[in-house]
């Protein structure tokens, strides 16, 4: 009879995603308490939607949005699209076990750890501007590329690639590993190069796996805290380094209005969520009608 009981993993799932979704629910009710306005703690207790609407009137809030979003989208596009290609190169392959198990190596590694690694290399006082230095490719450190702390947040980009692209590799190849078995030997025996199979049968094929890749790895590169507060400039912030600054300010009134920053970056993470689950349900039944 439990065999048969389709309710019975969600029962098995019911501890676990209690003790996960219980203090979630609680930090999120909190959160949004405050942001209306309601702290009984120093005498707010009149509800009030002012304070979202000092967010949405700030140009510092707009500025960190469209910054977030740029780097993000940016950093996300090319690691899948690196991704993609390195897990095709070994595909093809035949020796990948030693290749595979050095691209885990930056897995292991916290965003915090990596972060910290680029900063070491990439810095005008880094490994990188010292090794040209000393071979003579720059006169001084001053001319090494300031990759770190810009405004443009390439160190961000290049910490989250290093990254994410090992991790995009992991989770695109086995497909491809897979359909080289059979698709890639008809698609050749049919006259196919190996550009028109990558465009016609192997891209396709790993399209949901892209889409899904692409947007978790947005979703976490738009609230990022550690990388852009260790690698980004003064201005622009990230909306998350935002939130964090307006956080640990001295002025426990500004408390309510960092809560509605964050309840509105916490909408803007649950919107992501929707369209990852509409877009690979609209994939699943696009493939099931071909």
């Amino acid at each position: 009879m439990l065999q048969n009981n389709r309710a019975l993993p969600y029962l098995l799932l019911l501890p676990f995603l209690v003790f996960f979704a219980v203090p979630i629910i609680f930090s999120l009710c909190s959160m949004l308490k405050q942001s209306f306005g309601i702290m009984p703690g120093i005498g707010l207790d009149e509800l009030t939607l002012n304070y979202y609407v000092d967010v949405l009137d700030s140009g510092t809030f707009y500025s960190s949005l469209g910054f977030s979003i740029a780097l993000s989208a940016i950093a996300s596009l090319v690691a899948v699209g690196l991704g993609f290609a390195i897990a095709f190169i070994l595909a093809e392959g035949k020796e990948e076990g030693m290749i595979m198990s050095i691209l885990r190596l930056p897995i292991l590694l916290p965003h915090f750890t990596a972060a910290f690694l680029i900063f070491l290399l990439l810095s005008q006082s880094g490994l990188a501007s010292r090794v040209m230095k000393s071979f003579g490719l720059i006169a001084n450190i001053e001319e090494f590329p300031k990759l770190i702390f810009d405004s443009h947040g390439l160190g961000i980009m290049i910490s989250y690639i290093w990254k994410e692209v090992p991790f995009c590799i992991l989770f695109i190849y086995p497909t491809l590993k897979l359909i080289n078995k059979g698709l890639r030997e008809a698609a050749y025996t049919l006259g196919a190069n190996k550009f028109q199979y990558l465009w016609m049968v192997a891209l396709p094929v790993c399209k949901p796996s892209i889409i899904s890749l692409f947007i978790i790895l947005f979703a976490y590169n738009f609230g990022s805290f550690e990388v852009p507060f260790i690698l980004g400039a003064s201005y622009p912030k990230t909306i998350g380094v935002l939130a964090y600054i307006s956080y640990i300010s001295a002025d426990i009134g500004s408390r309510s209005y960092t809560m509605a920053l964050n309840i509105m970056i916490t909408a803007m993470g649950g919107m992501l969520i929707f369209v990852y689950i509409w877009l690979i349900r609209k994939i699943k039944t696009m493939e099931g009608q071909l």
